[in-house]
Parts: C-alpha cells; sequence; structure tokens
C-alpha cells in the first residue's frame, strides 16, 4: 500500500488505518463490467468487512477463541489491537493486510492464537 494523491495527512497520535480504497472495481447498476471507485467511499466498506471477518471467525465452531475476547473484539480499542497486527506503517499510515494473520496457508488454530496474542497485546 501506499497513500493516494488525494489521501489527507495522516493524524498524530492515532492508529491511521488504510485499506485498497483506488481504483476498485465495483459492480454498478446499469453497468455490464462495473464502476472503478476510488476514496473514502470505498475504502470504509472494505475495513469494515475485515473487521466482520474477523468477528465472524472468531464465532465459528469448532472455537478456541474464550468467550472473554469474543466479547472484547467488539471493543473498538481491541479490534484496534488486531488490526495494528494485521497492518505495516507507511508514511504514517497504518495499512491493513489481513494476510498478516488470517491466511488460507495457516491453520485455524494458528490464526486463534494470533488473534487471541493481538488482544492481549
Amino acid at each position: 500500500g501506499k497513500p493516494s494523491n488525494f489521501t489527507p495527512n495522516a493524524l498524530p497520535f492515532v492508529p491511521n488505518f488504510a485499506v485498497l480504497g483506488e481504483n476498485v472495481k465495483a459492480a454498478w447498476p446499469g453497468c455490464e463490467h462495473g464502476k472503478s471507485q476510488s476514496g473514502t467511499q470505498t475504502a470504509t466498506p472494505i475495513l469494515a468487512a475485515v473487521m466482520a471477518l474477523i468477528l465472524e471467525f472468531v464465532d465459528q465452531k469448532p472455537r478456541k477463541t474464550p468467550d472473554e475476547n469474543r466479547l472484547l473484539l467488539r471493543d473498538h480499542r481491541v479490534m484496534t489491537k488486531v488490526l495494528l497486527a494485521m497492518s505495516d506503517e507507511v508514511e504514517g499510515y497504518r495499512y491493513v493486510r489481513p494476510w498478516k494473520v488470517m491466511s488460507s496457508n495457516v491453520d485455524r488454530g494458528r490464526v486463534e492464537w494470533r488473534i487471541q496474542d493481538a488482544i492481549a497485546s
């Protein structure tokens, strides 16, 4: 990830999360091949979907994630810890890279351990 030419300056002293948000192909009514979208209106739902997938993952059975941690993830401060664990800093922004925690080539137990480790940090 890298900032787009329309990316505002990062705010000091807070995690400035960033995700894919430029030239994202989206379904669009009346447009057979979709339409490219850019900006916050594109990036925000992508990050919301990543967070929803984290919540869904820890709720799936069989699960090893303690109930307490599953509830804690619904707190924005705790979810921020998980997002920090799955992001890298570039030019003042934390680029979210879900594959740092969740990946198809890592077994479920390892992913749960990574999430619990982020919660405990």
